[in-house]
């Protein structure tokens, strides 16, 4: 889908260096972090992030929604580029923490969402090698969910990674 389609859909507007370097420095980032925006060939990782996530969407959500469901695929994002057992660990953090006192089934569930989310990654986005530091989702105009996202590049292929089969 192209950019401008994309912000048409979603009903954003080109934002500017100024604006991006505005909403970097009040997230407070480490000092000396550099904030870049991406070139017009390189896909912007709200974009990314929201087709990513799409497949866990219904398209009404509130904002508040919208943000968790972000932030579950954020996390998962980032888990698919770690080695087996740190991504293990992450993947019982992110069930202990979207399951906190539910039942033992919800808890499956949500194994299997960020298994399924981490494939998704793996599979469909394994070109973008960039590991998503910050997402800020907040109502924009007409309550319709605005949405910033902060990445950095990382330099370590997948095919060094184990696969996400050796952590099952």
């Amino acid at each position: 889908m192209a950019r401008q389609t994309r912000k048409r859909q979603h009903g954003r507007k080109a934002v500017s260096t100024e604006d991006v370097a505005a909403w970097a420095h009040s997230r407070k980032f480490p000092e000396g972090a550099r904030c870049r925006v991406n070139p017009e060939e390189v896909p912007r990782m709200s974009a990314v992030l929201i087709d990513f996530a799409q497949p866990f969407l219904q398209g009404d959500e509130s904002v508040e929604i919208y943000r968790r469901v972000l932030t579950m695929a954020a996390l998962a994002w980032n888990a698919s580029f770690l080695p087996a057992a740190e991504r293990n660990e992450a993947r019982d953090e992110f069930a202990n923490t979207v399951c906190r006192g539910s039942e033992p089934e919800d808890y499956a569930f949500a194994l299997n969402l960020f298994e399924g989310m981490t494939r998704r990654r793996r599979d469909e986005f394994g070109e973008i090698r960039r590991m998503i530091v910050d997402v800020d989702v907040a109502e924009g105009a007409g309550g319709a969910p605005r949405v910033n996202v902060a990445a950095s590049p990382i330099d370590v292929p997948d095919d060094e990674r184990p696969s996400i089969e050796d952590t099952l």
